[in-house]
């Protein structure tokens, strides 16, 4: 490949342009030359040699007979242009359009900037989300909910607590064209609890909460589908008065600005015979709120009731699919290409 690019730097124009190569670096004869000022490269532009199907093909004596190399465009682009190489040749085919779905299919090498959470020293406020098989049991004070939950019949004293154990993110549809990472930020909006009267009606105001930001490697989103560790809390107390909430997905790209969008979450709020606001299980007031992500795109969103939530909390449900997770068959959901399910902790507080 490095002799390649350097006999005919002229047929890489495109290549050359997105990787702001340095010409003066390939002008050397020697093999051993090329491929030391190659690294010197990539290690100077902050990139790497990404090949998605290590793993796939190591063991394959075939593998090397053919392989395409590509690029990434640094554009957001879903596609790109690639050189396919045979074994014992000089001669390369140019193939248009490749997409995510091929590089994952075939060996690809693929140019590519590190992502600053791999960078030693960089700042980085992503967690991985590593494959998971069951996870540990919560061993506190709070009981674990292992069956469905009729919303009504919970204590507004007492405390529901909520969590995500794990998702699932099925393709590389909110990836751009090469990339070694998925990076998603989960937001939610919901009623905060602050509750003003506007001509004798109660309204609820609303808030947006970070849920966790994930980083996910793509052989996990297709190729080696895994359910990754997401463990977050979604809620600590998930009130009576908070009828509705919101989760909302954003995929974090540096090539934009910022992703957001407008939900409605519901309250449900009295006023008994003492003139007090008290929280009833009822739709009363409906609130806006705005959920932002910088240099992100918003891709979906989730409403959730806490009628719902609770009652399909194990089993089947609507989505007919679970997932196991210390022999307890947690129902699945699925919000556009992710799936996930989730926990539920009740800690009674009645004197």
């Amino acid at each position: 490949m490095f002799e390649e690019f350097k006999n005919n730097q002229e047929l890489y124009t495109s290549l050359s342009k997105n990787l702001v190569i340095d010409t003066d670096l390939v002008k050397k004869s020697t093999p051993s030359s090329i491929a030391d000022d190659l690294a010197k490269l990539l290690v100077d532009k902050e990139l790497q040699i990404f090949y998605p199907s290590d793993e796939d093909f190591e063991n394959n004596t075939n593998a090397v007979n053919q392989y395409y190399v590509s690029y990434d465009p640094l554009n957001g682009s879903k596609t790109n242009e690639s050189f396919q190489f045979k074994s014992n040749s000089e001669r390369y085919i140019i193939k248009e359009n490749i997409n995510n779905d091929f590089i994952d299919d075939n060996p690809v090498f693929i140019i590519a900037p590190i992502d600053d959470c791999d960078l030693p020293g960089r700042p980085c406020d992503w967690d991985d989300g590593d494959p998971i098989s069951d996870l540990p049991p919560y061993t506190g004070s709070p009981k674990l909910l292992t069956y469905n939950v009729n919303h009504n019949l919970v204590p507004e004293n007492d405390i529901i607590s909520a969590r995500i154990p794990a998702i699932r993110v099925n393709g590389t549809r909110w990836m751009r064209f090469g990339g070694t990472h998925l990076k998603l930020s989960f937001l939610r909006g919901s009623p905060d609890g602050t509750i003003i009267r506007e001509k004798g009606i109660l309204v609820a105001g609303a808030k947006a909460f970070p849920v966790k930001k994930i980083r996910i490697k793509r052989k996990y989103l297709k190729r080696k589908l895994r359910w990754v560790t997401f463990d977050a809390e979604f809620d600590p107390d998930w009130n009576m008065s908070e009828n509705t909430q919101v989760m909302a997905v954003f995929s974090r790209h540096h090539w934009l600005g910022s992703g957001e969008t407008t939900v409605s979450v519901k309250s449900g709020l009295k006023i008994d015979a003492q003139g007090n606001v008290k929280p009833t299980t009822e739709v009363t007031t409906s609130t806006k709120v705005t959920l932002r992500e910088d240099n992100a795109k918003y891709r979906t969103k989730s409403e959730m009731s806490r009628r719902f939530i609770l009652s399909t909390i194990v089993g089947n449900g609507i989505t007919g699919k679970t997932k196991s997770d210390n022999g307890v068959s947690y129902n699945m959901k699925r919000v556009d290409i992710v799936d996930y399910y989730m926990k539920f902790w009740h800690t009674d507080l009645t004197p």
